[in-house]
């Protein structure tokens, strides 16, 4: 099974990012050490300490999803997807079409994935909020194509 391609038969799906926060131990100086990105492919969690070496598997034509959860799901925390930016100098998206807010589901950006295969990772921005606070946070992972066998 290639990279990305989660025991779909190598078809084209969505992908959803999870972006993990800790929202206990989270300030403006440790933002990298309490967030954490996952997603529902094979692309293995990220560790604690380092979003910008994330990457995120995505097919073309498809959609991709970012929607934040709290690390403790006792405490009550709900974490808003404020926005979804690319960081290429240029300030246009490579392999996305766009990023908008999900319909009626509010802190859930969605983006819409070119329909041809692009070659190479994308780094991309996320910014977030807690809900309750002022503050917003961003961290800065990656985005990659994978081919499907369509």
């Amino acid at each position: 099974m290639r990279k990305g391609e989660n025991n779909n038969g190598g078809q084209p799906k969505n992908t959803v990012i999870y972006v993990t926060v800790d929202t206990r131990k989270i300030n403006e100086g440790n933002i990298d050490q309490h967030v954490v990105f996952s997603d529902d492919r094979d692309d293995p969690p990220q560790k604690p300490g380092n979003p910008k070496d994330y990457v995120s598997t995505i097919n073309k034509g498809m959609k991709v999803y970012w929607r934040g959860v709290a690390k403790d799901a006792d405490s009550g925390d709900t974490i808003e997807i404020t926005g979804v930016d690319v960081k290429d100098a240029k300030g246009s998206w490579t392999l996305l079409d766009g990023v908008e807010s999900e319909q009626g589901n509010k802190g859930v950006k969605v983006g819409r994935v070119k329909g041809l295969y692009i070659e190479g990772q994308e780094p991309y921005s996320v910014r977030f909020r807690i809900e309750g606070r002022k503050s917003e946070f961003e961290v800065d992972p990656k985005l990659e194509m994978v081919a499907t066998s369509q």
